[in-house]
């Protein structure tokens, strides 16, 4: 019986996907990994990146990237972190959109664009992220 008990808390790591929170700093915001997956976007630290659910492809200078990250913080706080983050490596938010659970900034910096899509995940809490860059397509004028 007791070995039941000793492997509950580590069975629910299991099915929430990792027992680590995000860090935060003093003023209790959620902090950036030191080293990240795409380098001029920051990602929380205590995110996990989804290789399932992710690609990225570059030629010629050009690249095209969806990765999905995966998380315990709240979706809210997680928009903030990109909001305060994001225009530190340069991009600049040109939209804020919240539509049907899903919380989505849009940035802008040089000739590519940023989508960053929030939306809650699990049954325990948390959120998942996913990142698309894209190429800036140009518009004819009239």
């Amino acid at each position: 019986m007791n070995a039941r008990l000793l492997m509950a808390p580590l069975l629910c790591c299991v099915f929430v996907g990792g027992c680590g929170r995000v860090a935060r700093d003093d003023a209790g915001f959620i902090m950036p990994q030191a080293s990240p997956p795409i380098q001029d976007v920051p990602i929380p630290v205590g995110f996990r990146y989804v290789d399932g659910e992710s690609y990225d492809a570059s030629s010629r200078g050009v690249r095209t990237i969806s990765h999905t990250y995966s998380g315990r913080a709240d979706k809210f706080e997680t928009k903030q972190f990109f909001r305060n983050q994001m225009p530190q490596s340069g991009s600049g938010v040109t939209s804020d959109i919240s539509f049907k659970g899903v919380l989505t900034l849009m940035f802008a910096k040089g000739s590519e664009t940023c989508s960053v899509m929030i939306q809650d995940s699990g049954l325990f809490g948390g959120c998942e992220v996913e990142i698309q860059i894209h190429p800036n397509v140009p518009t004819k004028g009239p």
